[in-house]
């Protein structure tokens, strides 16, 4: 069961603390037991005599504190264990996450993502405190049923056999329970996908009625009914589960009761000490039970980061690791070179681009232009080193690359239409006055503050201010060539004329080499050379002042 495979590994995995966890919640229920004797003892102390003795009372009250202590030590160390699990193998998720090679970062879907390094904490925390409830309600069932076997073993013997085929039919039952589980758990995915794509689709969906309808009566609707029917199925394996344990706990006491006096192998008197015994220590288990599904849950959650976690090792990119970038080159060429993306279910022609005579020469400022779907992003990723060619190698003055991509990535600093700003200067060693420099450049001053620790005060920017910050910190790496995809798109006039007739040229003059990809034609002439992309192919284009090849 799937269930105590996830409570017993906590005590695999509680390290130098099993034995304390262990024998805390053994404590436990002993002592439980050794109440469950004080008060009958009280109750039989009080019909006979009318006096409480001073040892039971004290007996009863050291059990009291006792279990308070050892039922406390027993669940924070289980929370604890459970609660680093999940952290431990988050924090091991993110890392390998960082370190996939970009290739396979993108064919990941973004929610399973974010399901997977979140997880459920409050899960696994909860279903982990029912470990040391679970081993004292046995341990107490232990104790009580050997009490029990010295007023009448035929008594304690019927109560085994029937409870056993209860254990029995209840396993049987819970393995439906866990099949059904497993489809609510595919169809609560599929419909988090669709959810998904609601909320990334909303103003499409908002600024026509029609197609948000169509959206939620074929997709949303039958997949949340698939969802619900799901959750059904398996909340009703749970509930016949929890009532038939609770069923094969009382049968017995019927059985004792009605049957076993007639036989002569137990007195009456006998049969109800055992079955008072047996329906006290089996109370616990009962609502341990009842939480079964909650333990099914948080396997299936610690089960899924796992998994998630061994797709990812397959994933990683072998070159990660910091590289420094060549001191100096002359010349970045790609002679010959082919890429496509993989072929899609009922596709049949692939999108490929193909390269020939490329070259990038160092202090060079050229301009990248072609049509949607040319291929321009995808060139200025295979140039990066971010994801490879299938056919064809990358040259750095003659070399190849492909031995060293980190050393070769560690050439670029990258603007992509699909940038990430993060809420500071990380891994940027650049003093504070050299950012308050840059910010006052792009005009950013007035809106960004950067305090000592390189945080900046806000992000919350509009989307050509953003830009303008993703361009600094581009310019904080100062590496020795610049990527700009798109970057001027919502520049407005202004600070576009500044960015084509001023920055680019001054970035030049530093030193830097530039590629970039624009539509802008009127500022093309600040270019050494402008590059065509059409349909995956290079096609010859005149410079910037009207003549000659690329």
């Amino acid at each position: 069961m799937e269930q105590f495979e996830f409570l017993f590994s906590l005590i695999r995995r509680s390290g130098n603390d099993n034995r304390k966890l262990l024998w805390s919640s053994i404590a436990s229920g002993v002592l439980q037991g050794i109440l469950l004797y004080t008060i009958g003892a009280s109750v039989s102390e009080l019909s006979t005599d009318g006096v409480l003795s001073l040892r039971t009372f004290l007996l009863f009250v050291l059990s009291l504190v006792g279990l308070y202590k050892s039922l406390n030590i027993s669940m924070n160390i289980s929370s604890g264990v459970a609660r680093g699990i999940v952290t431990d193998l988050e924090v091991r998720i993110t890392d390998k996450l960082s370190r996939t090679s970009y290739a396979h970062f993108v064919t990941l879907e973004q929610g399973r993502i974010y399901d997977a390094i979140t997880g459920s904490k409050d899960i696994v925390n909860e279903a982990a405190i029912m470990l040391p409830v679970f081993i004292c309600s046995s341990t107490m069932l232990v104790c009580s049923l050997a009490f029990s076997a010295f007023i009448s073993v035929a008594a304690v013997t019927s109560v085994l056999l029937v409870m056993g085929l209860g254990a029995v039919t209840f396993f049987y039952s819970d393995k439906q329970f866990i099949a059904a589980l497993h489809i609510y758990r595919d169809s609560v995915q599929r419909f988090q996908s669709a959810l998904k794509d609601v909320i990334l689709g909303f103003t499409e969906l908002k600024m026509n009625e029609k197609r948000r309808q169509a959206v939620f009566a074929e997709l949303i609707a039958p997949l949340s009914q698939k969802a619900l029917e799901g959750r059904t199925t398996a909340d009703g394996f749970r509930v016949k589960n929890t009532v038939m344990y609770g069923l094969f706990v009382y049968f017995p006491a019927g059985a004792l009761l009605f049957i076993l006096p007639q036989t002569g192998l137990a007195t009456l008197d006998q049969c109800i000490t055992v079955v008072a015994i047996t329906m006290f220590s089996t109370i616990p288990l009962i609502g341990l039970l009842s939480f079964m599904p909650l333990a099914a849950r948080a396997s299936f959650i610690v089960k899924g980061l796992e998994q998630f976690e061994a797709s990812l090792e397959k994933m990683v990119d072998t070159a990660n690791g910091a590289a420094d970038a060549p001191a100096d080159f002359l010349e970045i060429s790609i002679p010959e070179a082919r890429f496509h993306y993989p072929l899609q279910p009922g596709a049949t022609i692939p999108f490929q681009l193909e390269v020939r005579g490329f070259r990038l020469k160092r202090g060079e400022l050229v301009v990248l232009r072609g049509g949607n779907g040319s291929g321009k992003s995808t060139f200025m990723h295979l140039l990066a080193g971010l994801i490879p060619f299938n056919q064809g190698e990358v040259f750095l003055d003659g070399k190849s690359m492909q031995a060293e991509p980190a050393r070769y990535r560690s050439l670029f600093s990258v603007v992509f239409p699909d940038f990430h700003l993060f809420g500071g200067i990380y891994g940027l060693p650049a003093p504070r006055e050299k950012v308050l420099e840059l910010l006052k450049l792009m005009d950013l001053d007035r809106k960004v503050e950067v305090d000592e620790q390189g945080r900046f005060s806000t992000i919350e920017l509009s989307s050509g201010q953003r830009k303008r910050l993703a361009l600094i910190c581009a310019m904080l790496e100062n590496r020795p060539v610049l990527l700009l995809d798109e970057v001027a798109a919502d520049f407005d006039h202004h600070f576009r004329e500044f960015f084509y007739r001023e920055l680019l040229p001054n970035l030049k003059a530093e030193g830097r080499t530039l590629l970039v990809v624009s539509h802008d034609d009127r500022y093309f002439d600040c270019a050494d050379r402008v590059l065509t992309l059409e349909y995956g192919s290079f096609i010859p284009t005149a410079n910037a002042n009207g003549a000659g090849r690329p």
